[in-house]
């Protein structure tokens, strides 16, 4: 977008975004709320967090650099990133979107979370299409409307496991990635509650 329709956006955005953050912020409180052994640990690494910056602010006498401090500690506390991120996955401000392929031809990749359902895996996987013929992909055309449903993803048992429907704050990283959110159910349940 050019710097007019960013102007001629501004309303929107603001909007949307104020929308968003509060139903965000709203759920997030409503599942601590309902399991109080995350908000007990949430909130002992939260003071965790405020009691070393206050030994630390005790060395600077400046306000400001001591709120900076703090919210530095604050970003880096690593329990809020798993409480905020599995309060996303299973509260999802927005539930859907969707996207325009734009190229002339694309294939979107079926994915699977079992290596003996990939094609070279000799499983099954992938989907049936209404010939008969097993694909792992999906064929799109420019101009189609692809509708990504962001909260049935969020809560799909193939991908997250039996629970989930269910707030469990456990670490969602994907080794060796900058992207930390993996649907292996895996992953998810090797981590420490």
């Amino acid at each position: 977008m050019n710097v007019e329709e960013v102007l001629c956006q501004i309303s929107t955005f603001l909007a949307a975004g104020h929308e968003t953050t509060s139903s965000a912020l709203t759920w997030c409180l409503y599942a601590l709320a309902r399991d109080h052994k995350i908000q007990a640990r949430l909130r002992e690494e939260l003071r965790r967090v405020e009691l070393e910056s206050n030994l630390q602010s005790n060395t600077s006498c400046d306000s400001n650099s001591r709120e900076s401090d703090l919210t530095d500690r604050i970003s880096r506390c690593e329990y809020l990133e798993w409480v905020v991120r599995e309060s996303l996955r299973l509260h999802a401000p927005v539930t859907n979107t969707m996207r325009v392929c734009m190229r002339e031809e694309d294939d979107i990749p079926v994915q699977t979370f079992s290596s003996s359902s990939s094609p070279s895996g000799g499983g099954l996987g992938g989907y049936v299409d209404a010939h008969g013929t097993r694909r792992w992909s999906i064929p799109v055309r420019k101009w189609d409307i692809i509708s990504i449903p962001i909260q049935a993803i969020n809560n799909s048992e193939a991908s997250w496991g039996k629970d989930a429907k269910v707030f469990r704050c456990v670490c969602l990283q994907f080794p060796g990635s900058e992207y930390s959110f993996s649907p292996s159910p895996v992953l998810r349940s090797q981590c420490p509650q």
